[in-house]
């Protein structure tokens, strides 16, 4: 956790760690060490090349990190969720753009 920062991410106040194991751990730990932050979010990307994102929330927050996890396509709980993105594939749409043919 040292050099561990608050950032916004995708309008949300995130500790981001780049981090495979202990997820939960950490994830509790970064909210503690840092209380200005929302969520913590994990990610490593794996073997086939997509990233793999864990979210973390304090209990009894209104901080919903299954929100979080749906607009990535993944989900889970309101403390604890997780989703996998293609990066080769994923795309996030812009209002008023259309789908590619």
């Amino acid at each position: 956790l040292e050099g561990s920062s608050v950032s916004t991410w995708m309008d949300r106040k995130c500790v981001i760690l780049n981090a495979k194991h202990h997820v939960s751990d950490l994830g509790h730990a970064a909210l503690e060490k840092h209380p200005d932050a929302d969520y913590a979010v994990m990610w490593y990307e794996n073997t086939a090349g997509h990233t793999c994102y864990s979210f973390r929330s304090r209990n009894g927050s209104n901080a919903d990190c299954s929100l979080l996890a749906g607009e990535l396509g993944g989900g889970g709980h309101k403390h604890a969720a997780g989703a996998v993105v293609n990066v080769r594939t994923f795309r996030i749409a812009k209002p008023d753009e259309p789908e590619p043919s």
